[in-house]
């Protein structure tokens, strides 16, 4: 049986728009002990606002448009990595 996973430290990168944040993400997704999630609660920010994007449907059925479970199973779920770098 293999060990648990352990919930990795998480790292949380709220900024503005045009502020260079996926140079950041990608800055982060090039070391060995991080995982980087793009935006997780995108879905869940769609589906509770209504805003109308040409890729919404998709994107949410795509997507776990449940913000609770996202952050639970997600965002401070078990991983693999020791860091977990989440662009918001």
């Amino acid at each position: 049986m293999a060990p648990e996973a352990e919930v990795p430290v998480v790292i949380h990168a709220w900024s503005a728009p045009r502020s260079l944040s996926t140079s950041l993400m990608y800055s982060f997704a090039q070391r060995d002990d991080t995982e980087v999630l793009d935006e997780p609660l995108y879905a869940n920010f769609l589906r509770v606002t209504g805003v109308d994007r040409p890729y919404r449907e998709e994107l949410i059925s795509k997507m776990e448009p449940d913000g609770n479970k996202v952050i639970k199973d997600v965002i401070f779920g078990p991983g693999e990595k020791r860091y977990r770098y989440c662009k918001v």
